[in-house]
This record gives C-alpha cells, structure tokens and sequence, in this order.
C-alpha cells in the first residue's frame, strides 16, 4: 500500500504489524513497523499506542532514555482510561 500511495491503509497494516511483533516479543521488528506506521500518517490515539509498544520494546532492552521519552508521548496521546497508560 505504501508504494502505491495509499498512505491510510499502509499505516493500519505497519501498525497491525507492529502489535504482532510487539506481542510475539520481537521488539526491534515493532519499533521499525511502529515508525513506519508513524511515517504513513498516524494520528492521535494510534500514535499513543504506538508509541506505548515502543517504550515497552526499548524498557526491555533496557534503552531507558528512549523508553522514557516514548513512555511520556504515549501519555499524551492515550485515554488515562486505557490500560496501555500505565506502563
């Protein structure tokens, strides 16, 4: 979809990927999808969980700078409501 120029649904199928990943403990792969994701357009409440899946990747391998800044973006973005906020 991303190469031909179809910017929304290249980014639900990076972010379903990055949460496959991320769920099957393959950190590196979520980050690369997440930012793709990110790179197709994502907005508001799907950054946040992108962002969330990224903070949890870089918190285990303990790249604590970057789990801390992605950890506050997350924060921003997501419903103080959703469990994902917690990390």
């Amino acid at each position: 979809y991303e190469l031909g120029g179809d910017r929304e649904r290249a980014c639900r199928w990076y972010a379903a990927a990055a949460a496959h990943a991320h769920e099957a403990d393959d950190f590196a792969s979520a980050n690369g999808y997440a930012e793709k994701a990110l790179a197709s357009g994502a907005e508001g409440a799907d950054v946040g969980k992108l962002r969330f899946m990224q903070a949890s990747g870089c918190l285990w391998a303990g790249n604590l700078d970057d789990a801390l800044r992605f950890g506050r973006e997350a924060m921003t973005l997501l419903d103080p409501s959703d469990s994902t906020w917690f990390i």
